[in-house]
């Protein structure tokens, strides 16, 4: 479809320069951009039409790791007859075995139209964590590896970890941006890799579009990373730079709605809804590497990702906010700054035949 491609092209690169000022109608626009995006990824098959769906748990956040967290049977409402249109473009999940994929999550790979390689996919409903420790999950992520300085990818969670920060703005009602500096190690006698990522993220990004106009907006994070060319990272000696593309949105099925205030409502009764992960990402890890290893790799790799993620998240009593340690963060950042490269260990050349797939989260590679 048309339309899905030109909303895929807004996730493009993006120099520093052009970057606006007026951040606010910027930011909306791609927030609308992903909204449309994420309503194109077909739902898991079979399971419970939202009016008939029930929470199949009893208390809040049981997960432990990513075994204990099951697929939910329910489904959310149906969006807009215009973005269900766009589900087609995605064809049939792509087959992967139990290894691969241990927890069935529904994986879609789509040809693009600009020879930028193809576009990936990844739509699951969870229960056994809720809603809001994955969304505290999701904003603390990077926020924990900015404050672990050391190697290539110090810290990471799903592989890539946060090196610097080099800018942050918020919008009033529109959401958060930040300029990052990343970076990972693969496996394997590979150099180390840097992404420069421009990261815009909301709890205000859905419309009814998603929701229709009977059904009130779901508790809804969205992540949107697009390449950044930015005049504070010259190229680093020893690491190649690789590019990625994504959206990434949680979002509750509000079987048991949220209170409108604080205190107000049936207990936490409203963090047993099920929650719903989206993303789709497209990548380049740079140095050279043939697009069909890549691509070869990447829906069992985004597979994974989930389970690492969950497995970090869920095993975490309390999740802190995102600058809680601000002091350690910006003294491992300035660490990271006097690197000249990666340890003296890291080979500066890949091995074509041993390189992985990259793939991303909002911002995570493995």
């Amino acid at each position: 479809m048309a339309e899905l491609h030109k909303a895929l092209e807004q996730l493009g690169p993006i120099d520093w320069a052009d970057v606006p000022e007026d951040l606010g109608p910027f930011m909306k626009n791609l927030f609308e951009t992903g909204e449309l995006i994420c309503n194109s990824v077909p739902p898991p098959s079979g399971g419970t039409a939202y009016e008939a769906s029930k929470p199949s748990q009893s208390k809040p956040d049981t997960a432990k790791s990513a075994k204990d967290v099951v697929n939910s049977d329910a489904r959310p409402v149906d969006p807009h007859p215009d973005h269900v249109a766009l589900q087609k473009s995605w064809g049939k999940p792509v087959k992967l075995n139990a290894k691969e994929n241990p927890l069935g999550i529904s994986v879609y790979k789509m040809a693009a139209k600009d020879r930028h390689g193809a576009w990936f996919a990844r739509r699951q409903v969870l229960e056994g964590v809720s809603f809001t420790k994955v969304r505290r999950a999701m904003q603390r992520e990077f926020a924990e590896s900015l404050a672990e300085s050391g190697g290539p990818g110090a810290g990471n969670v799903r592989g890539i970890g946060g090196d610097r920060r080099l800018d942050k703005k918020e919008v009033d009602n529109v959401g958060k941006m930040e300029a990052l500096q990343l970076s990972a190690q693969f496996p394997g006698p590979t150099a180390p890799r840097e992404f420069i990522t421009l990261l815009m993220t909301t709890e205000n990004a859905l419309s009814d579009k998603t929701s229709q106009e009977k059904y009130a907006i779901p508790r809804h994070y969205m992540v949107v990373s697009k390449p950044l060319t930015h005049p504070d990272t010259p190229d680093r000696e020893g690491y190649v730079k690789g590019s990625y593309e994504s959206v990434e949105m949680i979002r509750e099925i509000p079987l048991t709605p949220a209170p409108k205030k604080e205190g107000e409502g049936d207990g936490d009764k409203h963090e047993l809804n099920p929650v719903e992960w989206i993303m789709i990402t497209r990548s380049d890890p740079g140095g050279g590497i043939p697009r069909f290893m890549v691509e070869r790799g990447t829906p069992g790799s985004i597979a994974a990702d989930v389970s690492k993620f969950l497995d970090w998240a869920c095993a975490k009593d309390e999740i802190p906010d995102p600058d809680a340690d601000e002091e350690l963060q910006q003294k491992a950042q300035a660490e990271q700054t006097q690197q000249k490269g990666p340890p003296p260990a890291a080979p500066a050349q890949d091995s074509h035949a041993q390189q992985p797939a990259v793939q991303q989260q909002g911002g995570i590679f493995s």
